[in-house]
């Protein structure tokens, strides 16, 4: 899923027909209009992934990476980490580990370090971190629906829109068992 997308499907639902055809191809020259409303979308799909990664649904990564001195810069990892799950050795054995400060300190010389982070800010063309299982593309389009009508002073939708999008984060993140254990009476 790309940002792209996720500007479709704003705008399908915005009933943008002109940044629709844009984006699909349809229409080869934009006006500067759209270019404006498209960059809006933009940043506005950034600030939402953001917000989903960093306080809902985190977007994880599995690095290989090599160890020196016994420990793992954590700068040096390719997304800005915030918080170190597992480290597993070569064979996918998870190994003890301990993170201090801006390392993290491990006793073989190379590992896979699983973390979440986040997100840089993407362009249009570029790959989310969340993937459909994760976070489907509605449940974004939803929330920057919300941000969108709030840049264009849409209350009232804004805040259907925002229903909308907490509806679907629920959805993904309470969990799915509803068995309560039974109580037993001595």
């Amino acid at each position: 899923m790309t940002i792209k997308d996720i500007a479709i499907s704003v705008a399908t639902y915005l009933n943008k027909t002109d940044l629709v055809e844009y984006l699909s191809g349809k229409t080869e020259i934009p006006t500067t209009d759209t270019l404006t409303q498209i960059d809006v979308l933009t940043r506005l799909s950034n600030l939402v992934i953001n917000e989903l990664s960093t306080s809902y649904v985190p977007i994880t990564a599995k690095e290989e990476v090599i160890v020196q001195n016994g420990k793992v810069k954590i700068e040096d990892l390719k997304h800005k980490a915030l918080r170190i799950l597992n480290v597993y050795d070569k064979e996918g054995n998870v190994i003890s580990f301990k993170v201090d400060g801006e390392y993290v300190k491990v006793y073989n010389s190379v590992v896979f370090i699983e973390y979440t982070y986040l997100p840089d800010n993407l362009g249009l063309e570029e790959e989310i971190g969340f993937d459909q299982a994760d976070v489907s593309l509605s449940v974004i389009s939803f929330g920057v629906c919300a941000e969108y009508c709030l840049t264009e002073w849409r209350f009232d939708e804004a805040v259907m829109w925002r229903e909308r999008y907490i509806s679907g984060i629920k959805a993904v993140t309470i969990p799915k068992s509803k068995q309560i254990k039974g109580r037993s009476w001595l």
